[in-house]
């Protein structure tokens, strides 16, 4: 099961992640919490109660692992998706985590290497964007 813990505020912008057709933070058993901690209504989400983590609920996930509300087009509920998962961006990931942080995951399986793979993919390529913008690369 991949994890990937982010910090989550009330009012947190959507990430602008352009994910074309990736939807690996959807799938793998990723653990996506709702909680009225971060702001969400856990009622108006197919979830159930994290053991031992009262308040917190897992949103459920189909046999494949794949997120309850992962349509073929992908997610069915993005406008009204967990705070966790708006706020959620492999990129930022990517750029954030630590070493300590990885080797921790990794061990107790709660981060996907898939999701982070693609965040460091991602985070290449805005940074190449960033050093060789169009029409002045030599």
């Amino acid at each position: 099961m991949g994890f990937c813990v982010v910090s989550i505020s009330t009012g947190i912008p959507r990430e602008i992640v352009d994910c074309g057709e990736c939807r690996l933070c959807c799938q793998s058993h990723n653990l996506i919490l709702v909680s009225e901690d971060f702001g969400d209504d856990p009622s108006h989400y197919v979830c159930t109660p994290l053991e031992g983590q009262p308040g917190f609920f897992q949103i459920a996930v189909r046999e494949n692992g794949d997120c309850h509300y992962l349509g073929e087009n992908g997610c069915t509920i993005h406008d009204q998706a967990p705070n966790m998962c708006q706020a959620f961006s492999c990129i930022s990931f990517a750029r954030k985590v630590k070493r300590k942080q990885l080797q921790e995951g990794f061990r107790d399986g709660y981060i996907d290497a898939a999701v982070l793979k693609r965040g460091r993919e991602l985070l290449r390529d805005e940074r190449n964007k960033r050093r060789f913008p169009r029409g002045n690369a030599t």
